[in-house]
């Protein structure tokens, strides 16, 4: 070995997978429908080698990883555990001579259990400190323009920040490819949304992306879950702060609820958590770290020792708009779903398969997603359509089944007949293409030849109302609650269905009414945006609002009804000239501006000379004062005896002896300054000392009113003619 010895380090993604041999010791983990596990039980065994290229190491020292304790998770490990700035836990190993290569292994086990979201606020404000969750990271360009248009056109006509996270998880489960060959590969957001493909990593970084360039503060969790394939994966997976922490896992397509087999090892803005090693070793040789694992691929390090499945909700209510009809003849069949709490909710319509073709066509896709809330009741139709084309010979009975990823299968039969029904001719329009929120849209409609005590049906984005037929033009008026494109289908109860659709705005009033910062703008120190905004529209209308100063952003979504402050904290990180981009927006309005601000340095004093004079028994002190920027209040004090004070010469009187000396002062925007240390004032004759005040730090506030010193004592000092020169230290 060279005698040159370089310390070196080495990182290493850490992905673990869960093995299918280890579900052995839980055989009833294959019965179970991964998005209904409630709780998993489990052993985890991380483990690697490290090794030096060539030679040996010496001292090695190991970081790995260990899952934590959340209130959906807990973790049991023996070794001490130190947390990082994001709050994940790592243990460490120390090797004085390894063996090269050299095998680390760590235990740990636990259980981690289902995540809710039962409450959403309708407005909620981004703490400062996740604001940089909203910000670009590695591997997630939310500032690339493809994906500010891209998640703009998705999240379109929503009401809330939560109908857009569903609609960005379910976005980037179905344009994102699911491709093994990708595993390891960790491709960043731009690249995904140019290829359209990747494993759990790459769904993560588009999804978070998305979010991010929508102002919604999202961070990447990665860990382990039960692949849907059948076998325990390494996984990434996102949550969002739409105010709360919300869990959104793109590739299962999970969003609010999160199943009980996510084991939860870490969370950040976009890297992984790592293991990390390092070791002196030969001069220019470097050390190694590999896994014992291959993301997405299968480890022997975890077991499963138990797993309790929740029960499957109480099935929607289905119903078609006819129960009997003619061979080609369309109907509509819709659904009533009612969530305890907010989760996206899959729901796919599967039509019955006959030996002489598909007896009933879905015309509009078999798949809805619903972003449901909790109690809140959702609405979900189909249009439907028999084969005109099956033998004339039979009547058919064909059930629809209502598959959902919470709810427990529901359905409704159809019958097909070669017979006439009755069946009306429906001609149906809209009073208009496109009306705002909050305005009737009308349905012009008439039936021709509808069968006596028949019913004609309009199934909404809403709901679905029922009233007798009748001859003759007629009308039905309803208030639509959906922004964005809406659909009516008017059915009747004999058969037949027309699908008409138009257009929901939202005409916003919001406006910006006045801006301003309610303190004066100084470097380092916090500082408070101010936005006033009115509406005067009777209706509440929501928004979200965002300041930005340099790297830093704060946002915050207000529902405002009439007029609202909202107030957002940022930080300058430099004096001098600076802009604050603010930007709101909501459903109709988008707006951005520029707010010039000039930010003031943080004012200093110190006292640059200190002279001594005595009359009688005391001493007067002789202060030279000198700074930088613009203080306010300016006090100084030997032993809490305090006088006002400014640049330049300043006279305290004291006692010989031991003091406490202090400076303080205030800058611009109020925030309060001191420095303070002894000092050994002189009595008369006596030797003089070199004081050495030390900083006692900065604190938000204000100082007491300065005591002046009387008219004698400044007399008296005017005449001093001998004193003694010492230099005070400089606060940091």
């Amino acid at each position: 070995m060279a005698a040159n010895v370089a310390q070196m380090a080495a990182r290493m993604k850490w992905f673990l997978v869960f093995a299918v041999a280890a579900l052995a010791v839980s055989p009833w983990a294959f019965a179970v429908d991964p998005v209904l596990v409630d709780e998993t039980n489990f052993t985890l065994v991380e483990s690697g080698i490290v090794s030096a290229t060539r030679g040996g190491m010496v001292n090695l020292h190991l970081n790995v990883s260990v899952p934590g304790n959340f209130s959906y998770q807990s973790v049991r490990f023996s070794g001490p555990l130190v947390p990082d700035a994001e709050g994940n836990l790592f243990t460490s190993i120390f090797e004085e001579s390894p063996g090269n290569p050299y095998r680390f292994s760590v235990s740990s086990e636990g259980s981690t259990r289902s995540r809710l979201t039962p409450a959403l606020p309708d407005a909620y404000t981004v703490p400062f400190e996740i604001g940089y969750y909203a910000l670009p990271s590695a591997g997630i360009q939310s500032d690339d323009a493809r994906i500010l248009e891209l998640a703009s056109s998705i999240a379109a006509n929503s009401s809330s920040d939560w109908e857009r996270v569903v609609k960005l998880a379910d976005f980037v489960n179905s344009y994102v490819e699911y491709d093994l060959t990708l595993a390891g590969a960790e491709e960043d957001a731009v690249w995904v949304l140019e290829n359209r493909r990747g494993v759990c990593v790459e769904y993560a970084h588009l999804y978070a992306a998305l979010a991010r360039s929508l102002g919604i503060p999202t961070r990447i969790l990665t860990g382990y879950a039960f692949g849907r394939e059948g076998s325990w994966f390494g996984h990434t997976w996102a949550e969002s702060y739409i105010g709360e922490w919300v869990p959104v896992d793109p590739t299962w397509l999970e969003a609010g609820y999160l199943d009980g087999t996510h084991i939860q090892a870490s969370r950040s803005t976009s890297e992984f958590f790592e293991t990390r090693a390092s070791a002196l070793v030969e001069h220019g040789a470097g050390i190694s770290v590999m896994s014992d694992d291959v993301f997405g691929g299968i480890t022997q390090g975890v077991g499963v020792t138990g797993i309790s499945e929740s029960p499957a909700l109480p099935p929607p209510v289905v119903a078609a708009g006819a129960s009997t009809m003619h061979f080609g003849s369309s109907t509509v069949v819709y659904a009533k779903v009612r969530s305890p709490d907010y989760r996206l909710v899959e729901l796919r319509l599967i039509p019955c398969t006959g030996t002489s073709g598909q007896p009933i066509w879905i015309l509009d896709g078999d798949t809805r997603v619903v972003a449901a809330r909790a109690g809140v009741e959702e609405f979900v139709s189909w249009r439907v359509r028999s084969n005109p084309d099956l033998p004339a010979a039979y009547m058919w009975t064909c059930p629809l089944l209502l598959s959902s990823n919470f709810f427990a299968d529901s359905g409704v039969d159809l019958a097909l007949t070669p017979q006439e029904t009755g069946e009306p001719v429906i001609a149906a329009s809209l009073s208009k293409s496109s009306v705002t929120l909050g305005e009737n849209e009308t349905v012009y409609y008439e039936l021709s030849g509808a069968p006596q005590g028949s019913t004609v049906g309009f199934a909404t984005d809403s709901g679905v109302a029922k009233l007798a037929a009748a001859q003759g033009r007629r009308e039905y008026s309803f208030m639509p609650g959906k922004l964005g494109l809406n659909r009516v289908i008017v059915f009747s109860s004999a058969g037949n269905a027309v699908e008409l659709s138009f257009n929901v705005t939202l005409e916003s009033r919001l406006s910006v009414e006045s801006t301003g910062f309610t303190r004066t703008a100084i470097e380092g120190k916090p500082m408070t945006v101010l936005i006033i905004l009115s509406n005067p529209s009777a209706e509440p209308e929501s928004a979200l609002v965002t300041a930005s100063l340099g790297g830093q952003t704060a946002s915050t979504r207000v529902s405002v009804a009439e007029t609202e402050n909202v107030y957002l904290t940022l930080t300058p990180d430099a004096s001098g000239n600076s802009t604050i981009e603010v930007a709101l927006s909501g459903e109709g309005i988008y707006e951005n501006f520029s707010l010039p601000v000039e930010v003031q340095p943080k004012p200093f004093v110190n006292a640059s000379t200190i002279r001594f004079a005595f009359i009688g028994s005391r001493t007067t002190v002789i202060l030279n004062l000198t700074g930088e920027g613009e203080p306010f209040m300016v006090n100084a004090s030997i032993n809490g005896m305090k006088s006002a004070a400014g640049f330049g010469e300043v006279i305290l009187e004291s006692d010989p002896g031991e003091k406490l000396f202090s400076l303080e002062w205030l800058d611009a925007a109020g925030n309060y300054y001191n420095s303070s240390g002894n000092i050994t004032v002189p009595a008369e004759g006596g030797e003089t000392p070199t004081p050495s005040p030390t900083v006692s730090g900065e604190t938000q506030g204000f100082p007491v009113n300065a005591m002046l010193l009387c008219a004698g004592i400044l007399a008296a000092a005017a005449i001093v003619t001998a004193a003694f020169f010492l230099f005070f230290r400089k606060p940091a």
